[in-house]
């Protein structure tokens, strides 16, 4: 999709709901955000077919997951995912106007470090993609990492990759309902948490779940995968 037609569409959504919203970047030729007035657009598209999903968020905003019929406007991939396997979830939403780092969106949620976790995604020396879910503000250890999936070594892919690998985006990528279903590890400590919180899917989207449900979720194991310092 060209840049020309992306505004076309922002263009059309402000004729119809009265919003200037600007376009967040990086952007895929299938899916694209934009931002204002308090409003997050997601567009995808779908051969020449267009959704576009309207949300209004609030800055630490909090919603239950088992409430769907009030925002099935909102839904990402991985709520619907939960939700067809019946797991319950709380579902957090807050404005970004420019994604940092997990930290920045923690902070924004007044929500503690440990229980905040990042999703990570690997390419080892066999040229297979690895997933690993950790705590925010920790740090990746590639070598217990690889250990943890049977591979020699595994290293971070390009950003610019994790649209075209994932489906998601920097900022909004979950181990819940990628293009593909990756060996996935999330750290240990994420049992002794109980609860943790995830990226929903989105930029702006936030679910919070039971470790072991999320591991069912994205099928799987725990293992220790933190650097330790």
């Amino acid at each position: 999709m060209l840049q020309t037609d992306i505004e076309s569409i922002l263009k059309m959504v402000y004729t119809v709901k009265g919003l200037h919203l600007a376009l967040r970047k990086p952007y895929s030729p299938d899916k694209f955000f934009a931002y204002g007035a308090g409003h997050l657009c997601t567009v995808e598209v779908h051969g020449r077919k267009l959704t576009a999903f309207m949300d209004k968020v609030s800055k630490g905003g909090k919603q239950n997951g088992g409430n769907m019929a009030k925002q099935k406007e909102i839904k990402t991939n991985a709520m619907r995912i939960l939700e067809s396997m019946k797991i319950p979830f709380v579902h957090y939403t807050y404005e970004c106007d420019e994604f940092v780092d997990g930290l920045q969106i923690a902070d924004q949620l007044s929500l503690p470090y440990e229980k905040v976790y990042k999703t990570l995604v690997t390419v080892g020396n066999s040229r297979n993609y690895f997933v690993f879910v950790l705590p925010v503000a920790e740090e990746l250890d590639l070598k217990a990492a690889a250990r943890s999936v049977g591979e020699k070594s595994v290293e971070m892919i390009p950003v610019k990759d994790i649209n075209r690998i994932t489906g998601y985006i920097r900022g909004g990528c979950t181990a819940i309902g990628m293009k593909k279903q990756y060996v996935t590890r999330i750290d240990s400590s994420a049992r002794r948490q109980g609860k943790i919180i995830v990226s929903g899917g989105r930029i702006g989207s936030q679910l919070e779940l039971l470790a072991e449900d999320l591991a069912k979720a994205a099928g799987a194991e725990f293992a220790d995968i933190v650097r330790q310092h």
